[in-house]
Protein backbone atom coordinates (compact mmCIF):
# COMPACT_ATOMS: atom_id res chain seq x y z
CA UNK A 1 0.00 0.00 0.00
CA UNK A 2 1.40 3.39 -0.98
CA UNK A 3 0.93 5.27 2.25
CA UNK A 4 4.31 6.00 3.84
CA UNK A 5 5.45 9.02 1.83
CA UNK A 6 1.94 10.38 1.49
CA UNK A 7 1.21 10.23 5.21
CA UNK A 8 4.56 11.76 6.11
CA UNK A 9 3.76 14.69 3.84
CA UNK A 10 0.25 14.96 5.28
CA UNK A 11 1.67 15.08 8.81
CA UNK A 12 4.07 17.87 7.91
CA UNK A 13 1.36 19.90 6.23
CA UNK A 14 -1.06 19.32 9.09
CA UNK A 15 1.29 21.08 11.48
CA UNK A 16 1.83 24.06 9.19
CA UNK A 17 0.82 27.50 10.45
CA UNK A 18 -2.92 27.96 9.83
CA UNK A 19 -3.28 31.12 11.90
CA UNK A 20 -3.61 33.28 8.77
CA UNK A 21 -7.26 32.71 7.94
CA UNK A 22 -8.91 33.54 4.67
CA UNK A 23 -11.44 36.36 5.01
CA UNK A 24 -14.63 34.39 4.32
CA UNK A 25 -17.25 36.53 2.57
CA UNK A 26 -20.60 34.75 2.76
CA UNK A 27 -22.17 36.77 -0.04
CA UNK A 28 -19.40 36.16 -2.59
CA UNK A 29 -19.07 32.39 -3.01
CA UNK A 30 -18.33 31.07 -6.48
CA UNK A 31 -17.27 27.79 -8.04
CA UNK A 32 -13.65 28.08 -9.18
CA UNK A 33 -12.91 24.50 -10.17
CA UNK A 34 -14.89 21.44 -11.33
CA UNK A 35 -13.31 17.99 -10.92
CA UNK A 36 -14.66 14.72 -12.32
CA UNK A 37 -14.47 11.46 -10.33
CA UNK A 38 -16.10 8.05 -10.56
CA UNK A 39 -17.82 7.24 -7.26
CA UNK A 40 -17.34 9.91 -4.57
CA UNK A 41 -18.49 8.94 -1.08
CA UNK A 42 -16.92 11.63 1.14
CA UNK A 43 -14.86 14.82 1.11
CA UNK A 44 -12.36 16.20 3.62
CA UNK A 45 -9.54 18.70 3.82
CA UNK A 46 -6.32 17.53 5.46
CA UNK A 47 -3.02 19.30 5.83
CA UNK A 48 -3.93 21.79 3.13
CA UNK A 49 -5.05 19.17 0.60
CA UNK A 50 -8.47 18.01 -0.54
CA UNK A 51 -9.10 14.32 0.09
CA UNK A 52 -11.71 12.76 -2.20
CA UNK A 53 -12.85 9.37 -0.94
CA UNK A 54 -14.32 7.05 -3.52
CA UNK A 55 -15.70 3.54 -3.02
CA UNK A 56 -12.28 1.91 -2.65
CA UNK A 57 -9.67 4.64 -2.30
CA UNK A 58 -8.92 8.24 -1.35
CA UNK A 59 -7.22 10.57 -3.80
CA UNK A 60 -5.49 13.81 -2.80
CA UNK A 61 -5.40 17.14 -4.62
CA UNK A 62 -3.33 20.25 -3.93
CA UNK A 63 -5.49 23.40 -3.63
CA UNK A 64 -4.80 26.23 -6.02
CA UNK A 65 -3.59 24.13 -8.91
CA UNK A 66 -5.97 21.30 -7.95
CA UNK A 67 -3.52 18.85 -9.41
CA UNK A 68 -3.88 15.27 -8.23
CA UNK A 69 -1.00 14.01 -6.07
CA UNK A 70 0.67 10.72 -6.89
CA UNK A 71 -0.20 9.14 -3.56
CA UNK A 72 -3.45 7.27 -3.14
CA UNK A 73 -4.83 5.62 -0.04
CA UNK A 74 -6.77 2.35 0.06
CA UNK A 75 -9.54 3.54 2.31
CA UNK A 76 -12.94 2.14 1.43
CA UNK A 77 -15.99 4.42 1.67
CA UNK A 78 -14.72 6.59 4.54
CA UNK A 79 -11.56 8.40 5.61
CA UNK A 80 -10.84 10.90 8.39
CA UNK A 81 -7.73 12.82 9.32
CA UNK A 82 -6.31 14.29 12.53
CA UNK A 83 -2.80 15.67 12.66
CA UNK A 84 -0.55 12.93 11.33
CA UNK A 85 -3.10 10.16 11.81
CA UNK A 86 -5.39 8.75 9.16
CA UNK A 87 -8.45 6.60 9.75
CA UNK A 88 -9.73 4.41 6.93
CA UNK A 89 -13.11 2.75 6.64
CA UNK A 90 -12.64 -0.59 4.87
CA UNK A 91 -10.97 -2.33 6.46
CA UNK A 92 -11.23 -0.07 9.50
CA UNK A 93 -7.76 0.96 10.62
CA UNK A 94 -5.73 3.86 11.99
CA UNK A 95 -2.42 4.73 10.35
CA UNK A 96 0.36 6.76 11.94
CA UNK A 97 2.28 9.44 10.06
CA UNK A 98 4.86 6.89 8.86
CA UNK A 99 2.17 4.61 7.46
CA UNK A 100 2.37 2.02 10.23
CA UNK A 101 -0.87 0.51 11.50
CA UNK A 102 -1.81 1.66 15.02
CA UNK A 103 -5.16 -0.09 15.22
CA UNK A 104 -6.95 -2.54 12.94
CA UNK A 105 -10.04 -4.34 14.25
CA UNK A 106 -11.91 -6.84 12.12
CA UNK A 107 -14.54 -4.26 11.17
CA UNK A 108 -15.52 -1.84 8.45
CA UNK A 109 -16.84 1.70 8.89
CA UNK A 110 -19.25 3.80 6.85
CA UNK A 111 -18.40 7.04 8.67
CA UNK A 112 -15.51 8.23 10.83
CA UNK A 113 -14.95 11.23 13.09
CA UNK A 114 -11.96 12.27 15.22
CA UNK A 115 -12.57 14.02 18.52
CA UNK A 116 -11.52 17.71 18.58
CA UNK A 117 -8.24 16.93 20.37
CA UNK A 118 -7.46 13.96 18.13
CA UNK A 119 -7.29 11.46 20.99
CA UNK A 120 -10.39 9.45 20.08
CA UNK A 121 -11.88 8.06 16.89
CA UNK A 122 -15.58 7.36 16.45
CA UNK A 123 -16.42 4.78 13.81
CA UNK A 124 -19.88 4.06 12.44
CA UNK A 125 -19.79 0.29 12.08
CA UNK A 126 -22.43 -2.23 11.13
CA UNK A 127 -24.77 -2.61 14.09
CA UNK A 128 -22.99 -0.15 16.40
CA UNK A 129 -20.77 2.86 16.93
CA UNK A 130 -17.22 2.24 18.17
CA UNK A 131 -15.00 4.68 20.07
CA UNK A 132 -11.27 3.98 19.97
CA UNK A 133 -8.90 5.87 22.27
CA UNK A 134 -5.31 6.33 21.16
CA UNK A 135 -3.04 3.75 22.79
CA UNK A 136 -5.82 1.29 23.63
CA UNK A 137 -5.98 -2.13 22.03
CA UNK A 138 -9.76 -2.40 21.91
CA UNK A 139 -12.53 0.10 21.18
CA UNK A 140 -15.59 0.74 23.28
CA UNK A 141 -18.84 -0.33 21.64
CA UNK A 142 -21.65 2.03 22.56
CA UNK A 143 -24.35 -0.60 22.14
CA UNK A 144 -26.37 1.28 19.57
CA UNK A 145 -27.98 -1.84 18.13
CA UNK A 146 -28.28 -0.42 14.60
CA UNK A 147 -25.94 0.67 11.84
CA UNK A 148 -24.85 4.27 12.45
CA UNK A 149 -24.65 6.66 9.50
CA UNK A 150 -23.80 10.05 11.04
CA UNK A 151 -21.44 11.13 13.84
CA UNK A 152 -20.57 14.41 15.55
CA UNK A 153 -18.36 15.17 18.57
CA UNK A 154 -19.15 17.84 21.13
CA UNK A 155 -16.60 20.70 21.20
CA UNK A 156 -15.06 19.40 24.44
CA UNK A 157 -14.89 15.81 23.18
CA UNK A 158 -16.86 14.35 26.09
CA UNK A 159 -20.02 13.53 24.13
CA UNK A 160 -20.77 11.93 20.79
CA UNK A 161 -23.97 12.34 18.77
CA UNK A 162 -25.03 9.49 16.51
CA UNK A 163 -27.86 8.84 14.07
CA UNK A 164 -29.06 5.63 12.44
CA UNK A 165 -31.12 7.51 9.82
CA UNK A 166 -34.22 7.37 11.92
CA UNK A 167 -36.05 10.42 13.24
CA UNK A 168 -33.88 10.66 16.35
CA UNK A 169 -30.38 11.58 17.52
CA UNK A 170 -28.65 9.84 20.41
CA UNK A 171 -26.16 11.77 22.53
CA UNK A 172 -23.65 9.57 24.36
CA UNK A 173 -21.53 10.22 27.42
CA UNK A 174 -18.34 8.76 25.96
CA UNK A 175 -16.49 8.21 29.24
CA UNK A 176 -19.39 6.26 30.76
CA UNK A 177 -20.42 4.66 27.48
CA UNK A 178 -24.03 5.50 28.31
CA UNK A 179 -26.85 7.41 26.67
CA UNK A 180 -26.84 11.02 27.83
CA UNK A 181 -29.85 12.30 25.93
CA UNK A 182 -32.11 11.50 22.98
CA UNK A 183 -33.48 14.18 20.65
CA UNK A 184 -36.44 13.43 18.41
CA UNK A 185 -36.86 14.84 14.91
CA UNK A 186 -39.83 14.49 12.57
CA UNK A 187 -37.76 13.13 9.69
CA UNK A 188 -34.82 10.77 9.25
CA UNK A 189 -31.53 12.36 10.29
CA UNK A 190 -28.76 12.13 7.65
CA UNK A 191 -26.13 14.62 8.92
CA UNK A 192 -24.97 16.04 12.26
CA UNK A 193 -23.00 19.10 13.35
CA UNK A 194 -22.19 20.25 16.86
CA UNK A 195 -22.08 24.06 16.65
CA UNK A 196 -21.15 25.60 20.00
CA UNK A 197 -23.86 24.69 22.51
CA UNK A 198 -26.27 23.49 19.82
CA UNK A 199 -26.60 20.19 17.99
CA UNK A 200 -27.77 20.48 14.38
CA UNK A 201 -29.44 17.59 12.56
CA UNK A 202 -29.75 17.63 8.79
CA UNK A 203 -32.94 15.79 7.89
CA UNK A 204 -34.33 13.95 4.89
CA UNK A 205 -37.26 16.36 4.63
CA UNK A 206 -34.93 19.25 3.74
CA UNK A 207 -34.98 20.82 7.19
CA UNK A 208 -32.27 21.32 9.78
CA UNK A 209 -33.40 20.86 13.35
CA UNK A 210 -31.48 22.59 16.12
CA UNK A 211 -31.47 20.78 19.46
CA UNK A 212 -30.34 21.50 22.98
CA UNK A 213 -28.18 18.42 23.63
CA UNK A 214 -28.53 18.82 27.38
CA UNK A 215 -32.26 18.10 27.42
CA UNK A 216 -33.07 17.00 23.86
CA UNK A 217 -35.45 19.92 23.29
CA UNK A 218 -35.90 21.29 19.80
CA UNK A 219 -34.87 24.96 19.78
CA UNK A 220 -35.28 25.91 16.16
CA UNK A 221 -36.13 24.53 12.71
CA UNK A 222 -34.24 25.78 9.65
CA UNK A 223 -36.19 25.50 6.41
CA UNK A 224 -35.39 26.27 2.78
CA UNK A 225 -33.74 23.22 1.23
CA UNK A 226 -35.53 21.24 -1.45
CA UNK A 227 -33.95 17.88 -0.58
CA UNK A 228 -32.17 15.93 2.18
CA UNK A 229 -29.59 18.02 4.06
CA UNK A 230 -26.44 15.92 3.78
CA UNK A 231 -24.04 18.84 4.27
CA UNK A 232 -23.48 20.72 7.54
CA UNK A 233 -20.25 22.58 8.30
CA UNK A 234 -18.94 25.46 10.37
CA UNK A 235 -16.94 28.18 8.64
CA UNK A 236 -15.19 29.62 11.66
CA UNK A 237 -17.18 30.81 14.68
CA UNK A 238 -19.39 33.21 12.74
CA UNK A 239 -20.91 31.20 9.90
CA UNK A 240 -22.30 27.77 9.13
CA UNK A 241 -23.08 26.25 5.74
CA UNK A 242 -26.08 23.99 5.21
CA UNK A 243 -26.32 22.04 1.96
CA UNK A 244 -29.32 20.09 0.80
CA UNK A 245 -31.18 19.50 -2.42
CA UNK A 246 -29.54 21.74 -5.00
CA UNK A 247 -28.71 24.66 -2.71
CA UNK A 248 -25.96 25.82 -0.38
CA UNK A 249 -26.99 28.32 2.24
CA UNK A 250 -24.71 30.40 4.46
CA UNK A 251 -26.16 31.21 7.87
CA UNK A 252 -25.31 33.24 10.92
CA UNK A 253 -23.97 30.74 13.46
CA UNK A 254 -25.79 32.44 16.35
CA UNK A 255 -29.23 33.16 14.90
CA UNK A 256 -29.23 30.70 11.94
CA UNK A 257 -30.59 33.49 9.77
CA UNK A 258 -29.77 32.99 6.11
CA UNK A 259 -27.31 35.52 4.74
CA UNK A 260 -26.66 34.03 1.29
CA UNK A 261 -27.94 31.23 -0.94
CA UNK A 262 -26.30 29.49 -3.90
CA UNK A 263 -27.54 27.01 -6.48
CA UNK A 264 -25.55 23.80 -6.57
CA UNK A 265 -24.53 22.79 -10.10
CA UNK A 266 -25.98 19.59 -11.56
CA UNK A 267 -27.26 17.17 -8.89
CA UNK A 268 -28.35 17.39 -5.24
CA UNK A 269 -25.57 17.83 -2.68
CA UNK A 270 -24.40 14.58 -1.05
CA UNK A 271 -21.23 15.74 0.74
CA UNK A 272 -19.63 18.97 1.92
CA UNK A 273 -16.22 19.94 3.35
CA UNK A 274 -14.60 23.22 4.46
CA UNK A 275 -10.84 23.80 4.64
CA UNK A 276 -9.29 24.76 7.97
CA UNK A 277 -8.25 28.18 6.67
CA UNK A 278 -11.84 28.82 5.48
CA UNK A 279 -10.63 29.51 1.98
CA UNK A 280 -12.17 26.53 0.19
CA UNK A 281 -15.50 24.72 0.26
CA UNK A 282 -15.89 21.45 -1.63
CA UNK A 283 -19.19 19.82 -2.57
CA UNK A 284 -20.29 16.81 -4.56
CA UNK A 285 -23.47 15.07 -5.64
CA UNK A 286 -24.78 11.90 -7.21
CA UNK A 287 -22.82 12.50 -10.42
CA UNK A 288 -19.52 12.38 -8.41
CA UNK A 289 -18.42 15.74 -9.77
CA UNK A 290 -16.54 17.74 -7.12
CA UNK A 291 -17.09 21.50 -7.09
CA UNK A 292 -14.55 23.74 -5.37
CA UNK A 293 -15.89 27.06 -4.09
CA UNK A 294 -14.21 30.12 -2.64
CA UNK A 295 -15.29 33.61 -1.62
CA UNK A 296 -13.81 36.45 -3.64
Amino acid sequence: MRTGAMLALAAALAHADTSRRHAFRPGRLAVVRTLAFDDVRALAFTGGRLAVTERLETRFLTPGAWAEDRERLESGPAAAFSGGRTACGAPLRVLAADGSVEWKPAREAQALAWSPDGSKLAAASVGDALVWTKGEAHPRALGHGSTVHALAWSPDGTKLATSVRTASVTVWDVKRGAIYQVAHAESNVVALLWAGPDLLAGCHDGRVRVFNPENGAEKHVIIGHGGPVFGLAAVGPQWIVTAGGRTLRVRDARTYAEVASYAHPSTDVSALAVSADRRWIATTGADSTVYVWTSR
